[in-house]
């Protein structure tokens, strides 16, 4: 009983390793996710200028 528990203890430590890494990775500079929120802040960004630009113009 102990054996299997350790075993089970064991994979998800690996796997927790493996998967800490992909996210990791994914965050890094040019990694997907950071790429995707890069892109979301610029829309954003974008957005809120030309909102802006609009309320100076129309005052």
């Amino acid at each position: 009983m102990n054996w299997l528990l350790l075993q089970i203890l064991r994979m998800l430590r690996e796997r927790e390793i493996k998967l800490k890494n992909v996210v990791s990775t994914s965050m890094d500079e040019g990694g997907v996710s950071r790429m995707e929120m890069d892109s979301f802040i610029a829309h954003i960004t974008r957005y809120l200028l030309c909102f802006l630009a609009r309320q100076m113009l129309l005052s």
